[in-house]
């Protein structure tokens, strides 16, 4: 690890080159260049944050970052993710009437920047520099879709810091990097609750320790030390809480959750739902993987087979392959492959950091700590999500350069020397040559390199695919430098021209069916607590509706979709959801406005705007 070494990059390298220097040269400039990775890390997600425009997630982390220091009880409900609508409000409060939504997505991405950066020097003592600028730009490519200041690239980020400190503790030996370690394991926490598992982490101080014939004084200490930042943190953030007036609501939406969705059955976050979904995620992550690994071996059997006979016939197996491979990428839908695809890379990952914690030399106490803290980060991100473990891969930004770097430096070797001490696996053992499938797993990287550009470009966020499309902008100040497609920019535009009449900044609104960004259009209030009261369910909607009636009596305006945002091709595609409890909230909106007395003031092909009796409207 430590040292260059003969890979199979450079035989390809070299066999493309005509057996020159000079020209192998030009072929490793070109591509292990690290001036061109930079830059090329840099660019990749500036060319997508200028495209799609969702009203959802994206809706809902900007209000949440709107109100957090304006009106914190307008977003209860959200509250729980404090620190990360702390660092979304800072970015508003400063950079918002400047840049508006371009300016939150170009947060995205320096939070990107900032993960890659402390990713690269973390492992830079181990790796061969230029692999892991490789792999980042890989692992970039393959991550980062989401275009906004959210827990999730937040969690990612600060994992990534928590890790980079706890190597560099075990590499340096000094006490402070463990407290700055648990210091942002503690911070952590407040970007989402369910991080708290990061404390996990502390089992790699006693792993080090033994690994590296310390004294288990020596772990003690720095585990003691950790966990003193871990509680200095907390101290921290409860006295800014305190300070700014947060405290006793971010303590309520914590029991909040617990008990609407933790101890609620019916809940998609609920304890149960949530320990039968990592169950049944983990056995698919084993099907896909074992199935993914047979057919590597079968496909390695192919081609040593028809390598024997001719190199013509090896290579067309390998080229027919590798179309199919994009056919498939191309035609079938991106979203179904791509989470396939993050469950066959779990797995792949987990299993090339299980044999690194295993079988390295014991001369190398590092790497095998530094592989436990990335399999332990990337078993723990998608911990406490409705997602499941398609979360995985926020937790992949150390994982998967280990898992690169396990291919091309052909670490892989070691399973073929391990297999042959065992007669009934030999056969299978020569399958993991690294003189025989160089080109197999540089296949296997080219097509995932493919896909993942290919997911890129499509994958907008409820928005459509195609990128040619959306060369529309609306004209309002907070989305200036977005485009979508022309019908959704049409309706949008269409409701953005007549909310002024009907809001003023601060209002109360009800934004209903799932279109929080309405508020941050509009500067509004959620009337609820929740910018977007479709997380309700129908009980907790009524009791909601009710409390808020009690307290702040009706709302000056309802806001309501027609149809589903949710849908990636809205408005072309109108589509009402027919699920029951959808039903049944739909139905309870529906009496509170007969109820009070609201009436259709205004609507388009989309959107609805109702208003009660002797409204304000100018």
């Amino acid at each position: 690890m430590f040292y260059y070494k003969q890979t199979w990059w450079r035989e390809i390298l070299t066999s493309l080159s005509d057996n020159t220097d000079k020209s192998f040269n030009t072929c490793q400039i070109s591509l292990l260049n690290p001036k061109i990775l930079t830059f090329l890390i840099i660019i990749f997600p500036l060319l997508f944050i200028w495209q799609g425009l969702d009203f959802t997630d994206m809706g809902y982390a900007l209000v949440n970052s709107q109100q957090i220091f304006n009106d914190p009880f307008s977003i209860q409900y959200g509250i729980g993710t404090w620190l990360t609508n702390i660092i979304g409000g800072t970015w508003l409060y400063l950079f918002n009437d400047l840049a508006g939504l371009i300016g939150f997505r170009f947060a995205s991405v320096l939070i990107v920047y900032a993960t890659i950066a402390v990713a690269y020097f973390a492992l830079k003592p181990y790796y061969r520099s230029e692999y892991i600028l490789v792999s980042l730009l890989f692992a970039e490519i393959f991550i980062h879709k989401i275009y906004w200041i959210n827990y999730n690239n937040l969690t990612a980020l600060f994992f990534v810091i928590v890790s980079f400190f706890m190597i560099k503790g075990f590499e340096k030996g000094n006490k402070i990097h463990f407290f700055i370690s648990g210091l942002f394991v503690g911070f952590n926490i407040f970007i989402r609750i369910s991080n708290i598992l990061g404390l996990a982490l502390i089992l790699c101080i006693f792993a080090h320790g033994y690994w590296s014939n310390g004294k288990v004084k020596e772990s003690i200490n720095r585990s003691l030390i950790f966990v003193t930042g871990f509680l200095i943190s907390m101290l921290i953030v409860f006295g800014l809480m305190i300070s700014l007036g947060h405290f006793e609501l971010f303590i309520s939406s914590i029991f909040d959750l617990l008990l609407n969705h933790g101890m609620n059955s019916s809940s998609h976050h609920s304890f149960g739902l949530l320990l039968t979904l990592f169950i049944r995620d983990h056995l698919q992550v084993l099907l896909l993987f074992f199935s993914g690994l047979l057919g590597f071996i079968l496909l390695s059997k192919a081609y040593l087979q028809f390598d024997r006979h001719s190199w013509t016939l090896s290579t067309g197996l390998l080229i027919l392959v590798f179309l199919i491979s994009l056919g498939i990428s191309l035609s079938l839908h991106y979203l179904s492959l791509f989470y396939i695809a993050i469950k066959v890379l779990y797995g792949f990952l987990c299993f090339v950091l299980l044999i690194t914690i295993a079988w390295k030399d014991a001369e190398n106490p590092s790497i095998r700590s530094i592989s436990l803290i990335a399999l332990l980060v990337l078993f723990i991100s998608p911990l406490g999500s409705g997602n499941g473990v398609i979360n995985s891969i926020y937790g992949m930004w150390l994982a998967l350069p280990i898992g690169f770097i396990f291919l091309v430096e052909r670490e892989y070797s070691c399973i073929e020397f391990k297999l042959q001490k065992f007669e009934a696996m030999k056969k299978v053992s020569g399958l993991f040559s690294t003189e025989k499938i160089g080109k197999v797993v540089s296949l296997i990287l080219i097509i995932f390199l493919c896909f993942s550009l290919i997911g890129s470009y499509q994958y907008t966020y409820r928005d459509t695919k195609d990128r040619q499309e959306m060369v529309h902008p609306v004209d309002n100040p907070y989305l200036k430098g977005v485009y979508t497609t022309e019908m959704r920019a049409r309706v949008v535009q269409e409701l953005s021209d007549v909310l002024p009449r009907y809001i003023q900044k601060n209002d109360y609104v009800l934004a209903y069916e799932s279109i929080p960004m309405i508020h941050y259009l509009s500067g509004s209030r959620p009337y609820l607590g929740n910018s977007w009261p479709d997380l309700y369910m129908p009980d907790v909607f009524e009791k909601e509706l009710s409390s808020s009636l009690a307290e702040k009596g009706i709302p000056s305006v309802i806001v309501r979709a027609k149809y589903s945002t949710r849908e990636f091709e809205w408005p072309e595609r109108k589509v009402i959801s027919d699920k029951e409890f959808e039903l049944i909230r739909r139905e309870l909106m529906e009496r509170f406005i007969a109820d009070h007395g609201y009436s259709l003031a205004w609507n388009n092909d989309f959107f609805e705007i109702y208003t009660p009796k002797n409204s304000r409207q100018s």
